[in-house]
């Protein structure tokens, strides 16, 4: 194995470490919001026999109020253990295949072609990580709305879940979503990646720097400015 090579290695893995340790904290903070985003979209949907008193009221803050008081701490973060297992593989998912959709591109980048490079990167991590983000996030939102379903759903952990979701629709029923789920992503990802790799270019020539070898203050606003 050359050095180049070594590095590439070493790269991939720290971006998927860093990419599962940094899903989970952020999941710790929004976890709740996301908790009550699931519920109130359901609510509508069901008939008030099924509702139940947990789902009444008509704002954010309400619903919040409600949940607090039936549930407690608790009810805020049903799902977490499907993410806590789950997120960290996904996301390292997520990134690894940046790093491994940069090699697969390698001849375009090495052609000029880097806007089409990076498109191509963004749409490939994102089909390869949608394949597990769509599972965890069946199993998560069954588990936060578990309690307004009454008896059609109960489930003891996301395990649980995962074997039940299974034997009633099969593996696909695992993956329900997973196209329109990336129908929302995979334009996103082809976006943001190419002008994230563009702005960490305009970064390294205004510093006078190989790309690689940008600061983190640097590589964390082309990020930011990407991603908005």
């Amino acid at each position: 194995m050359t050095l180049a090579e070594e590095v590439e290695e070493v790269r991939l893995g720290a971006s998927m470490l860093a990419g599962g340790a940094s899903a989970i904290a952020a999941r710790c903070v929004t976890h709740p919001v996301d908790t009550l985003k699931a519920r109130m979209q359901l609510r509508g949907a069901l008939q008030p026999a099924l509702a139940g008193a947990s789902s009444s009221g008509g704002t954010t803050w309400h619903a919040a109020r409600t949940l607090a008081r039936t549930e407690g701490l608790v009810g805020f973060y049903r799902g977490f253990g499907a993410c806590l297992l789950g997120f960290a593989p996904a996301q390292a998912a997520y990134f690894g295949g940046y790093e491994a959709g940069k090699v697969l591109t390698a001849p375009l980048r090495r052609n000029g072609h880097t806007a089409a490079a990076g498109v191509a990167t963004g749409v490939f991590q994102q089909l390869i990580a949608g394949a597990l983000f769509t599972p965890i996030d069946i199993i998560k939102e069954r588990l936060q709305v578990q309690t307004m379903m009454a008896e059609q759903h109960r489930y003891r952990s996301p395990w649980h879940a995962a074997v039940a979701i299974v034997r009633a629709r099969g593996v696909g029923g695992m993956l329900r979503g997973y196209w329109i789920g990336n129908a929302v992503w995979l334009p996103w990802n082809a976006i943001m990646i190419p002008s994230y790799e563009k702005s960490k270019a305009v970064a390294a020539s205004a510093l006078g720097c190989d790309v690689a070898a940008l600061p983190t203050w640097a590589v964390a606003g082309g990020s930011a400015g990407a991603s908005s």
